[in-house]
């Protein structure tokens, strides 16, 4: 009994821009496909400009200059599969139908890299991470790497309100160990706020600074060179791990051609045979390329020494006192971690920076711990009514 092809090929569509994956955050370019393979987008140029109480006639004509987006969509391949005959026969049809699915998720899967790095903006639009050093993590990498912190993505959002960015529709992809990082430096307030909004069934794992954070185990990998490189190349010990930012308008995605090949009864093989193509792609839509940004894990040097301008700290109630950190290398300061043991005593406004406002809650004594590295620096927090 044959597969039902276009039962197959329709899950490969559903599949492939699922509501729960990042691909589906993105503009459907599929109306835009020619004969399969290839996608043009009129795109309109600058506007002509608006002028408040024109008083010079007759005005200057400008002539636009249209800038079109075009990409071609790569062709994703499966090796064809036998299923034998006496498999055939001893298999279940449900059975037979979950060994051609593996190959389903696989092309899901290499179809999400090919349009992750048709996304990657350049290296001008690259956000370099700033928080504590920490092991690399990427495959064969070696030294330490900066975290990305609560504060980086406050980054990414002046980046966009800078670029006038639409404020709605923003989404940041991070790797499993970036997302775990961004965790651990939020502070109790934030982490809060972030779970409130997480939507799993939608792929959204909490939200921060107008952004919808998503997790996928790989994001992108960078070489020394600032370059992005292929998913499964060699790793070298000087890569970088990295995440993306965008807004929805700002990136394109298609569907071309979805074809399930198979060869029924085959007489030499003496089973059945069966193979998938599928055609994807994307790009950037906009073409100044603005609200797409790639963030970086820069490289940390290991922090030798920390200390605190105070190390007593003597406040009111509802008063407030900055305590900054100097770490050695100074370069390293801002990635400081900190923490209050008693938050009835005390808070703080941030968890990761060179500095810190510490607010009297109520009476009392706690301890604001600073920690950079393997170095760590201790102070009393004294609050008085």
């Amino acid at each position: 009994m044959a597969v039902q092809k276009e039962i197959w090929q329709r899950t490969i569509v559903e599949g492939l821009f699922a509501d729960n994956l990042f691909l589906s955050r993105a503009v459907n370019d599929d109306m835009y496909v020619n004969e399969g393979k290839k996608v043009h987008i009129p795109n309109a140029g600058a506007p002509s400009g608006v002028v408040l109480n024109r008083d010079t006639l007759p005005a200057t004509v400008y002539k636009r200059t249209d800038q079109d987006v075009e990409y071609t969509l790569g062709e994703l391949t499966t090796n064809p599969i036998l299923i034998p005959y006496a498999d055939m026969v001893e298999l279940s049809y449900n059975k037979r139908n979950s060994v051609i699915d593996q190959d389903r998720k696989e092309l899901i899967f290499k179809a999400s890299e090919a349009i992750l790095k048709s996304w990657f903006p350049g290296s001008s639009n690259v956000v370099l991470t700033t928080g504590q050093g920490v092991p690399a993590w990427t495959p064969s990498a070696t030294g330490l790497r900066k975290k990305i912190t609560p504060a980086d993505v406050a980054a990414l959002q002046v980046r966009m309100n800078a670029d006038n960015v639409p404020l709605t529709d923003r989404y940041l992809l991070l790797d499993a160990q970036m997302y775990q990082q961004l965790l651990d430096g939020m502070t109790q307030t934030q982490a809060i706020g972030f779970f409130q909004a997480a939507d799993v069934k939608r792929g959204v794992m909490g939200m921060l600074y107008g952004f919808e954070v998503m997790v996928r185990s790989t994001v992108y990998r960078f070489a020394a060179d600032g370059t992005i490189k292929d998913y499964g190349a060699d790793g070298a010990t000087t890569d970088l791990a990295g995440g993306l930012a965008w807004q929805r308008e700002s990136l394109s995605r298609a569907l071309g051609e979805v074809i399930m090949f198979d060869q029924i009864d085959n007489p030499i093989y003496y089973g059945d045979v069966y193979s998938f193509l599928v055609r994807v792609g994307g790009a950037i839509r906009r073409y100044d390329k603005k609200g797409v940004y790639a963030i970086k894990t820069d490289t940390a040097t290991a922090v030798t020494a920390l200390s605190l301008d105070d190390t007593s700290i003597d406040i009111a109630k509802d008063g407030t006192q900055e305590v900054t950190a100097t770490a050695t290398p100074s370069s390293e300061s801002a990635a400081t971690k900190w923490e209050v043991i008693d938050e009835t005593v005390a808070t703080i406004d941030t968890a990761v920076g060179a500095a810190v406002t510490v607010t009297g809650v109520a009476a009392g004594q706690t301890i604001l711990k600073a920690t950079n590295g393997k170095q760590e620096v201790l102070a009393i927090i004294t609050v008085t009514e």
